[in-house]
């Protein structure tokens, strides 16, 4: 394994982390903790996004304001160099990365209807809420 395969897996396995240490705080609507996690980094939903901390608490709150809960799945995590260097230098031998996800958002409804055993389908919807990342 070459240095940069090396940079490339450690980079993947520590933006996992990231990403799904962000959905926890997302399922608990966890404005705080998603601006110390996200709050400098360039986040890019459909239609919006941030790239600030105080971007990023407004994205957020607007985000989750709404009653009742939800929770996140996310899947299909690419990490790629990055297309572009940013201005600062990475710290030796760490490089840029871009990842890129799929991320769904499942809408939790305030009061599920009585279910029998065999009905279906479950009492969650769901909203395609688009890449999670770059």
């Amino acid at each position: 394994m070459t240095g940069r395969q090396a940079a490339a897996a450690v980079a993947r396995h520590e933006i996992a982390n990231l990403l799904h240490t962000c959905t926890e705080a997302a399922d608990r609507k966890d404005v705080d903790t998603a601006v110390r996690l996200l709050g400098t980094a360039r986040v890019r939903f459909p239609g919006s996004g941030c790239g600030t901390p105080e971007e990023a608490r407004a994205f957020f709150t607007a985000l989750w304001d709404f009653p009742g809960g939800h929770r996140h799945d996310v899947s299909d995590l690419v990490v790629e160099a990055a297309p572009e260097e940013p201005a600062e230098e990475p710290a030796e031998g760490v490089g840029w990365w871009g990842p890129r996800a799929h991320c769904t958002r499942w809408l939790l409804t305030p009061a599920p209807p009585a279910r029998t055993p065999w009905a279906s389908p479950p009492c969650w919807s769901a909203e395609r809420t688009g890449r999670c990342g770059s």
